[in-house]
């Protein structure tokens, strides 16, 4: 009776619970042993399709488990181990990403269940791992959906202990003509005094050149969070050489580092196939720096180094968070030699001629050329893929030929489209200032070019073994043309535009010979007496049409006390062909015949000065040859700076041009002393 009245008891209080709540703590009850059941088993074979497809469609790629899959999920510590698992590459490329052998996690529960993902153990036996870039741009290691693309570099979990063996890496990358193979060796315990290095050494070819990489890494075990993780990286690609040493500012983020730089190599262009950045051609370079790098900008701070003879310092930083990375750059140079820039317009690069690789950067007398400008066809494509904004100055300049105190280049390189603005060489008296403008967005560059000369002194311009400058006055001119093609050479050699320069007054002296091999000035009949050395110039002026790579000189005059000198002829840019002829019309009746055509053949890289013996010179009446004078003149001085027309030697060829115009229609005369 007694156990009757209990057991009615204890029914009639489970009536009383609300139904719903006796179902709810009936299923709950349920769903604790099953999950119990289920995390006391360790043989997980059962389930290896399903945990296949769960992370297949995690990874959005197949992925399979061949081998055996167990865990041991009750404890604190969860702990899986899976053999033969293989996760594919996409659908554009064949194989596997990767092929592990064996491979155990172990989970910390309790930094799970704070938001945290800390891998206690991660032992990998023989990973074979394989990283594609294809010349699309796309990559076999980006999980990521089509909308939900992401550049950032990995952030991975914790590892506390970590063991690999056999490991084996392969890396090919089509843009950047990259292959490599490499072996990794990272074993690591609690139980050793002393754990063994993480090591990635490899070998391979980058654009074609011999490339080795060995990284070395200090041991994973018992790492901090919050402690820098060392490493130190040697780098080999040709004759490209790359030494870093420092630290992932946070374990296993690869997107931030601190460390410091040593690279050098023949030539900077060469890194665009280890960087993605489209760097000028320069000669033999040596650079060092602290490298930082944090969520997704670049920074090379305290560069310094030097490329040729010339010493460079500054800071250069590179943004990766847009499609096109974007490298900024600010330099200086304390002694910059002006041959050292000459590589970047294409001078002395080797191109090699079945492939069309560009070679080592080589002296320009290492070539067998004819052509004074570069041939050497960019490779514009590159500059499509990055924008750029760099500033360069430099506080002196060491150059043979052309005194140069400093020089300034801005540069902008946006969408294809590279902009100089300004370009600026001081000299010692004057300047030279300009923009330059390449739209590379098409196969075939369009390029603007307007440079301008300012008051430059040309007793300045002297050879080193003359007494005295061979001229002397102030030089203004200048130059804008248009063009299209790769390379300086085919630029100039469709050409259109104008080029003018004017020597409002100056010298002409008997030092002028030895410049060209022949007496020149007394050949135009400058130079009459025996002991005068030079001849007075009022105003001078050339100007040159350039139409289709034809420069045509439509004026050249030279206003002396005693001459008036006339130039005439074309410069063939195509060919750097020279057919110029210089002659003297004398402002006095002479009776004796004292005046020589001068002529300018030869190329522009070897110009040659002769006489023109010839009986059929024949020159144009000094009216008749002021009248001629006078448009073009009066264009070309406003055109270059409209201040000069005001000049009083200028202004006075000026107004007898203008008086020697025909009032009607006449013939012209021609002289014969």
């Amino acid at each position: 009776m007694v156990t009757e009245r209990l057991n009615y008891s204890r029914w009639a209080r489970w009536q009383r619970i609300p139904r719903a709540v006796r179902w709810t703590g009936a299923v709950l009850v349920t769903l604790v042993v099953m999950l119990s059941l289920t995390l006391s088993i360790t043989d997980w074979n059962f389930a290896r399709a399903n945990v296949a497809s769960l992370l297949s469609a995690k990874l959005n790629r197949q992925v399979r488990i061949d081998g055996a899959l167990t865990a041991k999920l009750l404890s604190s510590r969860p702990r899986v181990r899976v053999e033969g698992l293989k996760v594919g590459n996409p659908e554009w490329t064949e194989g596997d990403f990767a092929d592990i052998e064996r491979l155990v996690i172990s989970i910390n529960l309790r930094a799970l269940l704070t938001g945290n993902l800390v891998l206690e153990t991660l032992e990998v036996d023989n990973p074979k791992v394989a990283i594609i870039s294809d010349l699309e741009g796309r990559n076999n290691f980006d999980f990521a959906t089509k909308g939900n693309k992401s550049s950032r570099p990995p952030k991975l979990p914790i590892v506390r202990h970590f063991t690999m063996r056999g490991g084996q890496l392969y890396v090919s990358n089509a843009i950047h003509k990259l292959t490599f193979n490499g072996a990794i060796e990272a074993s690591e315990s609690p139980v050793r005094l002393e754990d063994e290095p993480f090591r990635l050494r490899g070998t391979g070819k980058l654009n074609g050149e011999p490339f080795a990489l060995l990284f070395k890494g200090g041991p994973l075990a018992n790492i901090k969070m919050d402690q820098p993780y060392a490493f130190d990286a040697d780098v080999t690609a040709g004759k490209t050489q790359g030494t870093a040493s420092g630290a992932f500012a946070r374990p296993f983020d690869f997107g931030t580092l601190v460390t410091a730089l040593d690279v050098k190599g023949e030539n900077l262009a060469h890194l665009y196939y280890l960087t993605g950045l489209a760097l000028p051609f320069t000669p033999p370079y040596r650079i060092a720096g602290e490298l930082r790098s944090s969520d997704q900008h670049i920074v090379l701070h305290k560069l310094d180094g030097k490329v040729g003879s010339s010493d460079i310092k500054g800071e250069i930083t590179v943004d990766l968070t847009n499609e096109r990375p974007k490298l900024t750059a600010k330099l200086k140079s304390r002694s910059l030699n002006l041959g050292d820039l000459s590589p970047a317009l294409g001078k002395g690069v080797a191109v090699d001629r079945k492939t069309g690789e560009v070679l080592d950067s080589v002296a320009p007398g290492d070539l067998p050329a004819d052509k004074l400008l570069p041939t050497y066809e960019f490779q514009f494509d590159r500059l499509r893929k990055m924008d750029a904004e760099m500033s360069l100055h430099a506080d002196s300049v060491q150059t043979q030929k052309v005194p140069i105190k400093s020089v300034d280049i801005n540069l902008k390189l946006k969408d294809g489209v590279l902009v100089l603005d300004p370009i600026v060489f001081t000299l010692p008296q004057g300047k030279m200032a300009g923009t330059a403008h390449i739209d590379a967005r098409e196969k075939i560059a369009k390029s603007k070019l307007d440079l301008r000369l300012t008051n430059v002194k040309l007793d300045q311009f002297k050879g080193k073994k003359m007494l005295e400058p061979p001229l002397d006055g102030m030089l203004h001119a200048r130059m804008q043309l248009t063009g299209t093609g790769n390379s300086v050479h085919d630029i100039a050699a469709n050409a259109n535009g104008q080029l003018n320069a004017v020597v409002p007054h100056g010298e002409i002296r008997k030092a002028f010979a030895e410049l060209t091999g022949i007496n020149v000035a007394r050949g135009l009949g400058l130079l009459l007496a025996k002991d005068q050395d030079r001849s007075t110039v009022r105003c001078g002026v050339a100007v040159l049409q350039v139409k289709d790579g034809n420069a045509q000189v439509e004026q050249m005059v030279f206003d002396t006390e005693t001459v008036l000198i006339k130039g005439d002829g074309k410069i063939d840019l195509k060919s750097e062909a020279l057919n110029l002829d210089i002659d003297g019309e004398p402002k006095k009746v002479r009776l004796l015949r004292l005046r020589t055509p001068i002529t300018v053949n030869g190329t522009l890289r070897k110009p040659a000065v002769g006489i023109d013996k010839s009986d059929t010179a024949k020159q144009v009446g000094i009216a008749g040859a002021l009248g001629a004078l006078f448009t073009p003149l009066a264009a070309a001085l406003a055109f270059i700076d409209p201040g000069l027309a005001k000049d009083a030697d200028c202004a006075a060829l000026l107004a007898e041009a203008e008086k020697a115009l025909p009032k009607t229609k006449v013939s012209a005369v021609v002289a014969t002393p």
